[in-house]
């Protein structure tokens, strides 16, 4: 199967009824908390509330929210990140979010190994992404977490972004990878890269995915245009990830086209045993209730992301 818009996405979360619950760390704030109410009055998630608790049912009775309508776990300044991944790690939640902090002190207990939530990989960025001009949702990877990746780094965040769409019922996701030209030149690692990529992906160590590369951006997204360079790609026009170079032309393409473009993104962190929402300052509520409908989604099906 494939999602071709993003009221997939939420219907397919929406019938989760609520039966994935995300543990969100400092949650006394308004604006998060806004668009937590909006989920949960989707039935997308189940939210769970940690932080100093008299001002989090200070900030719900605030937003006219009823305190007892919610699950709240106090916590003591500094340790709320720590108490979340507690909760995942108990069974009580089943991802987290990113609250008002600091994205290094919500990552910190994530990242560490004694905390449970690592599975060997590294962590990574995924952005879902709906825009004008492509016919379904494509993951863009990675805008946000490893910089400069190399070889086996690319290997490892392919893998990630594929356990995604294989969690919410993907099947076999086709996987560009980006460079500035199709073919292979030894002056340019990015392509021989991405040509190792291919052939990993052909030997079956990729996982269940077709992976095509190097592949410029013209030739990936139009077969009109491949055509016409004569270049033979089965999946021309047809990718469910977009794998960037590094993480500056990831993040700059996203971000122009949500700038530009008006396109819809839903943002999640994978590699670890559930999926991870660390918003950004600039993040619309939108964006945060399709992040929490991917997340929910990947999580409820029992993908490992």
């Amino acid at each position: 199967m494939e999602y071709k818009d993003f009221d997939g996405i939420i219907k397919a979360a929406e019938r989760l009824n609520q039966t994935s619950r995300v543990a969100v760390a400092n949650a006394a704030d308004a604006h998060v908390l806004g668009f937590l109410f909006a989920a949960k009055e989707k039935g997308i998630t189940l939210p769970i509330l940690v932080g100093n608790e008299k001002k989090i049912k200070n900030t719900l009775m605030d937003s006219r929210q009823n305190p007892n309508d919610y699950e709240i776990y106090d916590s003591p300044d500094g340790e709320e990140a720590q108490m979340a991944v507690d909760l995942v790690r108990d069974g009580k939640a089943d991802f987290l979010m990113k609250g008002m902090m600091e994205t290094s002190d919500f990552l910190r207990p994530i990242v560490k190994k004694e905390n449970g939530l690592r599975i060997g990989r590294i962590m990574s960025y995924v952005a879902l992404m709906s825009f004008a001009g492509y016919h379904k949702l494509i993951i863009c990877t990675d805008g946000g977490m490893v910089t400069y990746p190399d070889y086996e780094k690319k290997k490892q965040i392919v893998i990630n972004a594929v356990d995604v769409l294989h969690a919410i019922g993907y099947e076999k996701p086709k996987v560009a990878v980006l460079c500035c030209k199709e073919t292979v030149d030894e002056e340019m690692p990015e392509t021989v890269d991405a040509a190792m990529l291919k052939q990993a992906s052909l030997a079956g160590g990729l996982g269940d995915c077709a992976v095509e590369g190097p592949l410029s951006y013209d030739i990936c997204m139009s077969p009109e245009i491949a055509a016409i360079k004569k270049f033979k790609c089965e999946h021309s026009g047809n990718f469910d990830v977009l794998l960037f170079p590094n993480i500056h032309c990831c993040n700059i393409f996203v971000k122009s086209l949500v700038i530009h473009q008006k396109a819809r993104a839903a943002t999640i962190i994978t590699g670890c045993r559930v999926p991870v929402i660390a918003p950004s300052r600039g993040s619309t509520t939108e964006e945060q209730i399709l992040s929490l409908a991917l997340a929910s989604l990947a999580a409820g099906k029992g993908g490992c992301v």
